[in-house]
Parts: structure tokens; sequence; C-alpha cells
């Protein structure tokens, strides 16, 4: 959660809160472990995409992209 944070607001202009984060980063893993896919892939990124782009603050699709991409990467 922290580590999500601390990439999203690395990126210039991003105004998140860490408790979003939070937020966002649990229930996207949530809807992961839901999914039945072996380490939620595929619904885990595009769920914590879409919510990063509609609820961040000065988050536009490609940097809630990268982002997520980035934490994926450092997660699995």
């Amino acid at each position: 959660c922290v580590g999500y944070w601390l990439i999203l607001t690395a990126f210039p202009g991003v105004e998140a809160s860490l408790q979003l984060c939070v937020f966002l980063w649990s229930a996207t893993t949530l809807i992961g472990a839901l999914s039945f896919l072996p380490g939620g892939l595929g619904a885990t990124e595009g769920s914590l995409g879409v919510l990063v782009a509609r609820f961040a603050i000065g988050v536009g699709e490609s940097v809630a992209v990268a982002s997520t991409l980035l934490i994926r990467l450092c997660t699995l």
C-alpha cells in the first residue's frame, strides 16, 4: 500500500492521499483474489488502473497504467 503510494506520488502533478492508495490497493487485491486467477493477473491490474484514473487527482490514463505496471512488477 505504501509502496504504491510512493510510486504514484513520484509522478509530477499527482495528488493522492495514503488513505486513498490503501483503499484502492486493498479493493483491487480483493478483486484479484475473487477472480480465481493465479495472482489475480489481469483483474488486479485492470481494476487498479481504472480506479486510480477515476479517483486520484491529477492522474491520467498513462500515469495510472505506468504506476499499476510498476507496482505489479515489484509485487509479483
